[in-house]
């Protein structure tokens, strides 16, 4: 698979989950997507980090900020 050019997203997806090694949602949808992790992040589609680097959780996500409308953030169960 990995020398399929169109298979190589999903070789290293399965390569990840038989490894052991959890991938999270943003991951995944990069690997899928073709783009590295980086790419990922500078799209917004990537984690949010605080201040020492390390993940959050979101609570509201602003879409607008002047207009102050604020969504929450559905748990996943």
């Amino acid at each position: 698979m990995s020398a399929d050019e169109v298979l190589v997203p999903v070789a290293n997806m399965l390569r990840a989950e038989i490894e052991g090694e959890p991938a999270s949602d943003w991951q995944r949808a990069a690997n899928m997507l073709g783009i590295t992790l980086g790419d990922a992040a500078a799209l917004g589609i990537g984690e949010v980090l605080d201040e020492d680097g390390n993940p959050v959780e979101l609570a509201d996500i602003v879409l607008a900020p002047d207009a102050g409308e604020t969504f929450a953030v559905a748990e996943h169960a």
